[in-house]
């Protein structure tokens, strides 16, 4: 077993398995809930059989006992405050198991998410393809990274932009300042005047890294034109617009005379530099999916589990395990046993379809 797998069945078999354990465990408190929830809807229905079998008892007494009636009344009252006091004590009892069992479902349900933000940050899935994204198109930068992996995986993370110069102050000047790029010019008395926009005023309104490739777009806090930059690590392309103009600065001979492309080559260069330092400040899980499906918002986590358990590699890995390790803590066929117990549910299924 090289590296990487031993690190895969590790990962599965410690993150994954507690993040579906904690599943498990919510689940039951979910059923313990509202079982309870049942009894208070059994003890309320109860109490008001009791307050009309004691009212039916009475009006059947006054029909032989007509000045019964001004004790009657009085009666029915002091007997509704007791079964009042009952009801609101026993409700009150369960109530607080309720309160108790929603803050501990609460508690596992952020167990089982925080283990598999560790599983899926630990990168040992196979990664198809994966994308870093910008966007402060709200006036708040958020930076997330987006992976597509084997089996149909797709899972994000956010990012963390709040401890970085260029996403405090998001505007060109902070990747370089005093740019000035020539986007138009003209002939005056045979000479050529150009127009240039000073880079200084250009927020970042988007950006994103695919590959070794980024996309940038920049626009003007005074006008909204905008530039979009596309830059692949050695050279960059510029697309000017300005209300219905669309220009390639890059495409203009005439332009490229005076343009400086070293400059804007390093801009862009420190821009990639900074989003990519940013994978490793994942601060929360953002996304999860499995054929499309989204596993995230009811902590659906099991489906992950089982998908990965059932394929061909994961069953080779296991197959190829000793069946038991001196220390009890290695990588092991009983160790994978162990933890497979730990989970409470389906046990007998999930050993038949690892030691089938």
């Amino acid at each position: 077993m090289d590296t990487d797998e031993s690190n895969f069945i590790n990962n599965i078999f410690s993150y994954l398995v507690d993040s579906y354990s904690y599943v498990v465990e919510k689940e039951k408190k979910t059923a313990e809930i509202e079982t309870l929830n049942s009894a208070i809807e059994t003890l309320n229905t109860s109490v008001e059989k009791l307050k009309d079998g004691i009212e039916n008892i009475f009006d059947d007494y006054e029909k032989s006992h007509e000045d019964f009636d001004q004790y009657r009344i009085q009666a029915m009252k002091n007997l509704e405050q007791i079964i009042d006091q009952y009801l609101s004590k026993n409700s009150n009892k369960i109530l607080s198991e309720i309160s108790g069992l929603n803050a501990e479902k609460e508690k596992a349900s952020e167990n089982s998410t925080r283990n598999m933000f560790n599983f899926l940050a630990s990168s040992t899935l196979k990664t198809l393809s994966s994308e870093i994204i910008l966007d402060n198109k709200s006036g708040s930068v958020l930076i997330s990274e987006k992976y597509s992996c084997d089996l149909n995986i797709e899972y994000s993370f956010q990012l963390d932009s709040e401890n970085n110069e260029f996403t405090v102050n998001p505007y060109f000047s902070s990747l370089y300042t005093g740019i000035r790029i020539p986007v138009d010019y003209s002939n005056e008395s045979n000479e050529i005047v150009y127009r240039y926009e000073n880079m200084d005023k250009f927020i970042i309104r988007s950006a994103e890294i695919s590959g070794n490739v980024l996309n940038s777009d920049f626009e003007s806090d005074e006008d909204k034109s905008v530039f979009k930059f596309s830059f692949d690590g050695k050279s960059v392309d510029i697309l000017y617009l300005q209300n219905s103009i669309s220009k390639k600065i890059l495409d203009d001979a005439v332009i490229m005379k005076v343009i400086n492309i070293g400059e804007i080559n390093e801009s862009m260069a420190k821009l990639y530099r900074i989003l990519k330092s940013l994978d490793n400040s994942k601060t929360k899980l953002t996304e999860l999916r499995l054929d499309g499906n989204d596993l995230l918002s009811d902590s659906d986590f099991g489906k992950l589990f089982y998908k990965l358990i059932e394929t061909d590699t994961v069953k080779n890995i296991i197959k190829n395990l000793p069946d038991n390790s001196e220390n009890g803590e290695e990588m092991s066929k009983d160790f994978i046993k162990h933890r497979i117990h730990t989970i409470g549910k389906n046990v007998d299924q999930i050993n038949s379809i690892l030691f089938e």
